[in-house]
């Protein structure tokens, strides 16, 4: 039991798939000697011996969800297979990992959609205000920066656009806030940039 502990403190400790990978690297061998029909685990969650997957199975058929479109058949296995890794957890604290897995899904997802409409400028002024004092700068200060240091590296692309503009998206989807005469990143800005080092994501996108 003090070993199905530890593993549901880990699971709290989740932030991104390196997280996962790297529990499923270090406990694989213990976790195969406590559930022997375990074959695998690792980044992709736990893998179960063919011939014994049918003892791993969840007991119950996967319930009927009115309102929700009907499951494709990937859809249902990983249903079937989240029921069977839910079995290694203590049944009080399931409900906290499903729903700590879920928000860490939900923002990877968002993360995922909005690193892609992302300028690699906006980028890169992101990790410069996280780095500055107070995650914060003059409105100045940035507007400078955007004037004399990204507008000249693509002219063509920004000759019509104003640093109002340009910081517009940013502020639009919650990575950075406008305070007074200051700019500064948002908790969500440094999140962003924490998921973007976590799965590899480039700074260098187009346009720079």
């Amino acid at each position: 039991m003090e070993y199905l502990k530890l593993l549901i403190e880990l699971a709290k400790a989740i932030a991104w798939p390196v997280a996962v990978i790297a529990i499923g690297l270090m406990f694989k061998a213990d976790v195969r000697a406590l559930f022997p029909r375990l074959k695998k685990a690792g980044p992709t969650g736990f893998e179960f011996d063919p011939g014994r997957q049918v003892l791993a199975a969840p007991s119950k058929e996967l319930k009927d969800l009115p309102g929700f479109p009907e499951r494709s058949p990937m859809v249902a296995k990983v249903e079937t297979d989240l029921h069977t890794e839910l079995e290694l957890f203590d049944p009080d604290r399931r409900i906290d990992l499903l729903i700590r897995n879920l928000a860490v899904a939900r923002l990877a997802t968002s993360f995922e959609q909005i690193h892609r409409t992302l300028f690699g400028s906006q980028l890169r002024s992101l990790r410069a205000l996280a780095a500055s004092e107070n995650g914060a700068a003059s409105r100045a200060e940035a507007s400078s920066a955007f004037e004399n240091q990204v507008k000249p590296r693509f002219p063509e692309f920004y000759e019509k656009s104003s640093f109002d503009e340009w910081v517009r998206y940013l502020i639009t989807v919650g990575l950075v806030e406008m305070k007074a005469d200051k700019i500064a990143i948002t908790e969500k800005g440094r999140e962003l940039l924490r998921y973007a080092d976590a799965v590899g994501l480039s700074d260098d996108i187009r346009p720079n």
